[in-house]
């Protein structure tokens, strides 16, 4: 059901009292629909997701007036580089932290070196081997690749072509941690990434979200799309050359050869 509000009222949200009746705010318009409780709310990666947070609050309180001030003026610097909002001090170095724990990373107390990295270009699909398996291109303009990593997020199969994949929807393509990241390859760079927490058969729709974190876990701003995904089966990988080995996280990049490149994760992260 749809609810229109008129000035000054520009929207409402929230439980209609004690029933099962939520209003939800979806771009410029409010819809009332029954309130489903989370399935699992101490599901694997919502407690990690918590204990990270937990671990960033933790670590801002036994920070010196002096490091808040770099991060205070870290945030001013770059904070429209990481969100469309205006972000403080805080919430700049609990993003950072939060990324450092998902890299494997140890919390850091100063402000980062480099600045954010920007957004991707463009994300493209490409035909996979199987419903668990996903291939994208990340088009992007950067030169110094070896500081970055790229993460991506999905969302499971929409229940139908015209239902739109919604922002809430969207998880670490494999889990919340460092197999849900991969090296910064060239725009060419094709990304086979299989074990997929969420199988899209076919045909069916779903949303990518792709974001660029430096090594020093600085996140950038998202890019979403959304495709109707491509299974080819029987398909076969490209050769991969093993002596090619990768640097942060175990990929492979195929040899130049005048096809174009890959990478493909280790199956034992």
């Amino acid at each position: 059901m749809k609810i229109e509000t008129t000035f000054p009222i520009t929207a409402v949200s929230g439980r209609v009292g004690d029933s099962d009746i939520v209003i939800v705010k979806r771009g410029n318009k409010c819809y009332a629909r029954r309130y489903a409780p989370p399935r699992n709310p101490q599901s694997k990666d919502q407690v990690t997701v918590r204990r990270f947070l937990s671990n960033a609050t933790k670590a801002w309180g036994t920070l010196s007036q002096a490091q808040r001030e770099k991060w205070e003026a870290y945030a001013q610097r770059f904070s429209a580089m990481v969100s469309d909002e205006e972000i403080s001090a805080y919430n700049m170095f609990s993003k950072v932290q939060y990324y450092r724990q998902a890299l494997g990373l140890a919390l850091s107390f100063d402000p980062p070196s480099l600045p954010p990295p920007p957004s991707p270009n463009a994300i493209l699909l490409r035909p996979a081997a199987s419903p668990d398996e996903f291939r994208f291109q990340i088009v992007h303009q950067i030169v110094e690749r070896k500081l970055y990593v790229v993460g991506f997020e999905i969302t499971p199969a929409m229940p139908s072509p015209g239902r739109k994949p919604r922002s809430i929807e969207f998880r670490m393509i494999r889990h919340v941690g460092p197999e849900s990241f991969f090296s910064l390859f060239p725009p060419s760079g094709v990304y086979i990434i299989r074990g997929a927490r969420f199988a899209v058969d076919t045909g069916q729709r779903f949303g990518v979200r792709a974001r660029i974190v430096s090594v020093e876990g600085v996140p950038g701003k998202p890019i979403e799309a959304d495709f109707f995904k491509i299974v080819q089966w029987g398909m076969k990988s490209k050769k991969q050359d093993e002596s090619d080995e990768a640097d942060l996280f175990s990929l492979i990049e195929s040899p130049s050869s005048g096809e174009e490149d890959s990478c493909e994760s280790s199956e034992e992260m």
